[in-house]
């Protein structure tokens, strides 16, 4: 079978703010996480690299940007800012 993909044609004018910080923006960082050897078969764990954003005011990481399985893990480190 052959599935093509469907691109929709966005218009950003049908978005809506999602930032609710007093900057208005949010930055891109990067969570690492090891993943064990045992795991991956290779002779060392491997670092496994995630993109996700955080807020630089309260320098915290945007909960909605973290992976749900491992969420729960960061809520020390998250914030939620959904406007």
């Amino acid at each position: 079978m052959n599935q093509k993909k469907q691109e929709v044609e966005l218009d950003l004018r049908d978005t809506k703010k999602y930032i609710r910080n007093d900057l208005g923006y949010i930055i891109p960082v990067v969570l690492e996480r090891s993943l064990s050897k045992f795991i991956t078969g290779e002779s060392e764990d491997r670092l496994v690299r995630m993109n996700v954003y955080m807020d630089p005011v309260s320098k915290k990481i945007v909960r909605d940007s973290i992976p749900e399985q491992i969420r729960d893990e960061y809520n020390d480190y998250s914030i939620d800012l959904r406007a």
